[in-house]
């Protein structure tokens, strides 16, 4: 399934009026790749390469969804799993959801929550450990409201996400082609997906 990256920015003021509103709401915009949720959440110098790069991850996920299917119907089930393993947990890397580690039974679980703040920043803990969202992003107090910054000043996060929008881009042409391999006949075998994808 792949969250929507358009034009329009809606967040409520209520999940920016505390740590707490401003964690929950980037877990459920992440958890549903809401993105223009999540963009709305970013503080406003990096929300121009923060869409770039979601924008371009979306355009992957969506030929990912494709060449899965492509991979399920022509060559076998363990390929496509493969890809839709790998294609979501790199997301989960890039954009770890801040509260994942106190999830129970898809409920979080507030009791396992500490939310520390320190002048104007705030982290979120879990049984007493950071959040690993908190390993590329914090949440800041900026002009009366809680936002989403990356810990990168804007300048590096711009080159960064230039960087990873282009491999975004890169990836979403291989898929394209291979797509188009795995149309014909002869079908492509397991060792030729292999090094195509991971050579």
């Amino acid at each position: 399934m792949v969250g929507g990256c358009g034009a329009g920015v809606v967040v409520s003021p209520d999940d920016q009026l505390s740590p707490r509103t401003l964690a929950a709401a980037t877990h459920n915009a992440l958890e549903s790749r809401n993105h223009d949720a999540l963009i709305g959440l970013i503080s406003p110098p990096y929300r121009k390469p923060m869409r770039d790069v979601l924008t371009a991850m979306d355009d992957y996920a969506r030929e990912a969804d494709k060449t899965v299917a492509l991979l399920a119907r022509r060559v076998g089930p363990s390929s496509a799993a493969r890809l839709e393993n790998e294609t979501v947990d790199f997301h989960r890397k890039l954009f770890p959801l801040p509260l994942q580690t106190a999830v129970q039974d898809n409920d979080v679980d507030w009791t396992r929550i500490d939310i520390r703040e320190e002048q104007g920043a705030a982290w979120v803990h879990v049984d007493g450990l950071r959040s690993p969202f908190h390993k590329h992003f914090a949440f800041l107090f900026l002009d009366g409201a809680w936002f989403v910054e990356p810990l990168d000043r804007p300048e590096e996060f711009a080159a960064a996400a230039r960087r990873m929008a282009n491999n975004y881009k890169n990836a979403t042409k291989t898929l394209k082609k291979l797509q188009t391999e795995l149309r014909t006949d002869p079908p492509l075998t397991e060792s030729d997906v292999n090094l195509r994808l991971w050579p």
